[in-house]
């Protein structure tokens, strides 16, 4: 089967159902199966781990929304994986459907369009535009600045699928820099317990005051 889609995205829409599946399955074991039904590519990632419960099978494509994780350990993730596959599935013209019950697993079914017969894909995504999916795309410039690495990986990914362009900061002396050479940007997420005598908001208005009024989105835990 030649893909003729999104190279790109879909190889993250596979990365993270299985990263996922690995997470929650502590014994037993994961598959993959992936198959063509006529133009239509249906990828399937099924495990035997602890499945989800009914009531949190609604939210599990919500962003940060995690299963078991009411702690928010930081050690199991920050809640974007499956949100992100949910937002490309849909760029994509695709569909995706779930199927769990506690301590019986769960099988994730993903049908995308741009299967075809032969041999390997010829086209590969433009990785900075997330792909040509006919979806309109935001097309914002969007900086993140927090001093965890899972939370900057995590948010540029799930920016770059709505077609942002994202530009990521681990700290004030990057956030500094990022303005220095690229100027004010159309959004800023900043955390607001930043490392260093500086918090979040300091550091806005410290910019502010240099490069003029920016939208900005706080966040804190």
């Amino acid at each position: 089967m030649a893909w003729t889609g999104d190279v790109v995205s879909f190889s993250r829409i596979v990365r993270n159902l299985m990263d996922n599946a690995i997470k929650y399955t502590a014994r037993g074991q994961v598959s993959l199966r992936l198959a063509r039904d006529g133009d239509v590519a249906v990828l399937e990632v099924e495990d035997s781990g602890e499945g989800i419960d009914p009531d949190a099978l609604p939210r599990i494509f919500e962003e940060f929304f995690q299963v078991g994780n009411e702690g928010r350990d930081r050690h199991r993730g920050i809640g974007l994986g499956l949100a992100i596959v949910h937002r490309l599935v849909e760029l994509g013209g695709g569909e995706i459907s779930v199927r769990s019950q506690p301590a019986a697993g769960s099988r994730f079914t993903v049908r995308m369009p741009g299967a075809a017969e032969g041999g390997p894909a010829l086209a590969v995504a433009d990785s900075d535009r997330g792909g040509d999916t006919g979806a309109p795309a935001l097309d914002a410039c969007v900086y993140i600045v927090d001093d965890e690495a899972d939370i900057l990986r995590g948010v540029s990914m799930l920016l770059r699928s709505w077609g942002c362009r994202s530009f990521a900061a681990a700290g004030v002396e990057e956030a500094v820099s990022l303005f220095a050479s690229n100027g004010r940007p159309d959004l800023m997420i900043v955390d607001l317990r930043l490392a260093g005598p500086e918090n979040g908001v300091d550091l806005v208005q410290r910019l502010q005051a240099t490069y003029g009024d920016f939208p900005v989105l706080v966040a804190t835990g």
